[in-house]
């Protein structure tokens, strides 16, 4: 662990994986291995460790929602969803859950679903509020992705049918 949070991944995973062998029965050692695994970008890599805890302890909140980000990460955003479901089951007040899975429900293209997600996000986060960033009556936007920590958002638009797309930030763009 300090290792890990020292980001010594490389050692870090070393280290859980001594654990693991010595303790497979041990759900957080292979969540562990799993949050090294998807520090160092290896998604595909984490992906059983997070399966392996789970299989050890469902009712692991932290291993369902990295499950999630992994699958996210890797594109598989029904799967995600499930994952994120499945700790918001567990921890219905979960913040991050809840915008993650509004991100995974709206590259699935369920923006019904996604905004409901956000919508809770923003409930349950400390002075949340929803609010219009941009209105385009004679427009188009499209792709909206929405950072992890829910203060940013990305999206694709026209201002009007014969202008081309561009990408805009309303944080930083008129």
């Amino acid at each position: 662990i300090v290792a890990f949070g020292a980001a010594q991944y490389e050692t870090s995973l070393q280290y859980f994986g001594n654990a693991c062998g010595l303790s497979p029965g041990e759900a957080d050692f292979h969540s562990n291995m799993g949050m090294a695994q998807q520090a160092l970008g290896r998604y595909e890599s984490a992906l059983p460790c997070y399966r392996q805890s789970l299989q050890v302890n469902p009712a692991s909140v932290v291993a369902n929602y990295n499950l999630g980000n992994c699958l996210h990460e890797l594109k598989l955003h029904a799967e995600a969803a499930a994952s994120y479901l499945r700790a918001l089951a567990l921890d219905p007040n979960l913040v991050a859950a809840h915008n993650n899975l509004g991100n995974s429900y709206l590259a699935q293209g369920r923006i019904a679903e996604a905004t409901a997600a956000f919508r809770r996000a923003l409930e349950l986060s400390p002075g949340g509020t929803v609010r219009t960033l941009l209105e385009s009556p004679d427009g188009l936007i499209r792709d909206p992705v929405v950072h992890f920590d829910g203060g940013r958002v990305l999206f694709s638009m026209r201002r009007n049918i014969d202008c081309p797309f561009y990408t805009s930030d309303p944080a930083t763009d008129p």
